[in-house]
């Protein structure tokens, strides 16, 4: 039997609950949330918050318990970085010194998550995130408070990239408050980029003009350390969000590459009346679990789990309850056997 999961993505203006089993979409709701809960990623409203999701699980008849948790992705920091070819067990500290010097922020600040790559001989590659510790604990508390238990969780941008079935392309989700830009390459997101809109631009119209300049950018900028292999005309821009609703300036936003622009493909069978494009990040969060097997696919090579260490439950192995147990019954029998012997 397929597996299933239940993911739930909270942003500034609603909750997303989507529940999977494999590829089929089983149960999905988005909650509106008022003013002053949220704000930019961090729950200011604990208590409430979490009232609301009991309504909300109750009301879908969900049951409360493991969920994958989205985390926002407001002033996170991601980076790619370099080391000589390390053992295994030193590789925590290596890649903590190495933030302290990439990472533009007080690491007592931020959460840090980090995954190898594949990498050439005599070197690890690592992908690197950072996320603000306020914005983690207060999601696990809430979550916590809820009766919910967040076994995984992971960023919003992150989550995106894995719905893209390609290993180049460019995501643009656009959001009344914000613009996320996703650089995708050799399957890993090489570039992610989170800015604020003008909070003084209502329409959408209005917004386009920045969000057509800051693609632009982005892509220019990548393409300055990357010359042997640019953004251009042959790689794909996919499009979520507010965007979605003006498919005529879709091929505005390629500018000067002229690259194909088009929806961000629901890559999960849809049922009826689901709107795929307002739980990209949900999907996203389901396939940490539900991926193809390796070398099915072009998903994004990057899935680690964010939830803070400080949260994961250090579960006691069988084996290290099974091993002292068979090793009392061994000297007793070795022991009754001397007794025989004698």
């Amino acid at each position: 039997m397929a597996k299933k999961v239940t993911t739930l993505f909270i942003r500034d203006d609603a909750v997303n609950l989507l529940v999977m089993r494999g590829k089929r979409v089983e149960k999905w709701a988005s909650l509106p949330l008022e003013p002053g809960l949220v704000s930019q990623g961090l729950i200011l409203d604990e208590a409430q918050l979490a009232d609301k999701l009991k309504e909300l699980f109750k009301l879908e008849k969900v049951t409360l318990g493991k969920v994958i948790a989205g985390l926002s992705g407001h002033n996170s920091v991601y980076r790619i970085i370099t080391l000589p070819e390390l053992p295994e067990a030193v590789l925590p500290e290596a890649v903590k010194r190495e933030a302290k010097r990439v990472i533009p922020v007080p690491l007592e600040e931020v959460y840090l998550s980090y995954q190898p790559l594949p990498a050439s001989k005599g070197e690890t590659l690592v992908f690197l995130a950072a996320f603000p510790r306020n914005i983690a604990n207060a999601l696990y508390r809430t979550l916590h408070q809820a009766g919910l238990q967040p076994y995984i969780m992971d960023l919003a941008p992150l989550a995106m990239c894995r719905t893209v079935n390609e290993p180049r392309s460019i995501i643009v989700n656009a959001r009344l408050e914000h613009l996320d830009i996703m650089v995708m390459a050799e399957r890993v997101p090489q570039l992610i980029r989170r800015l604020s809109l003008p909070g003084e631009a209502e329409s959408l119209s209005e917004r386009l003009p920045t969000i057509t300049e800051e693609i632009d950018r982005t892509i220019a900028f990548y393409n300055s350390s990357h010359q042997e292999q640019p953004l251009d005309s042959t790689v794909p821009m996919f499009v979520c969000g507010d965007l979605v609703q003006a498919p005529e300036s879709w091929q505005s936003l390629a500018g000067k590459s002229a690259c194909p622009v088009s929806i961000l493909p629901s890559p999960v069978e849809s049922p009826e009346g689901f709107n795929s494009n307002e739980f990209m990040v949900n999907i996203g969060l389901a396939f940490k679990e539900l991926l193809p097997e390796k070398g099915e696919a072009n998903f994004s090579l990057v899935n680690f789990n964010a939830l803070p260490e400080v949260y994961i439950t250090k579960a006691v192995r069988l084996s290290n309850i099974l091993v002292p147990i068979g090793l009392t019954i061994a000297i007793g029998l070795l022991v009754y056997m001397g007794f025989l012997v004698y």
